[in-house]
């Protein structure tokens, strides 16, 4: 298939999963085999002054496996995969990565579970506002999400 051709499916794609089922992100990944399905992404507002803040979304791989391998974020001096757990009783986060994702799995990103962390704020997340979260694949590379921020 010509590469005119694979970018005009893409652009019907994504007008598509746009319009049926509201925003939505696919991104063509470097190696033009895979391509990364990104859907409900959200932070929650932060006070003036808060140092850390999350991003929540869902990720799917089509086309082939790869491994995320972490993320990154202007609002932030660094972002990273985090997992809450409960061990022995008391609730523990930690780093993770790099995650092994199969084809069309879904990989949740939510309250309570993995999570992107955003550490080092350099502004606050405000409701009603969007920020960009970068995800890194394996193959897929950098991923370019918009993350809305939504009121605590």
């Amino acid at each position: 298939m010509n590469h005119l051709r694979r970018y005009q499916l893409l652009a019907i794609a994504m007008a598509c999963a746009t319009s049926i089922s509201g925003p939505r992100l696919i991104a063509m990944a470097a190696d033009e085999t895979l391509d990364v399905t990104v859907s409900g992404a959200w932070s929650r507002a932060t006070p003036p002054g808060a140092e850390v803040g999350v991003a929540y979304m869902n990720v799917t791989v089509h086309g082939g496996p790869d491994r995320l391998l972490g993320a990154e974020s202007a609002l932030a001096e660094r972002a990273e995969i985090h997992e809450m757990r409960t061990d022995q009783g008391a609730m523990q986060m930690r780093t993770v990565g790099p995650i092994e994702l199969t084809p069309a799995q879904e990989l949740v990103l939510e309250p309570g579970g993995l999570h992107v962390m955003l550490i080092g704020l350099r502004e606050s997340l405000v409701a009603g506002e969007h920020h960009t979260v970068t995800l890194v694949f394996e193959h897929a590379g950098r991923v370019p999400v918009d993350v809305e921020v939504r009121a605590p």
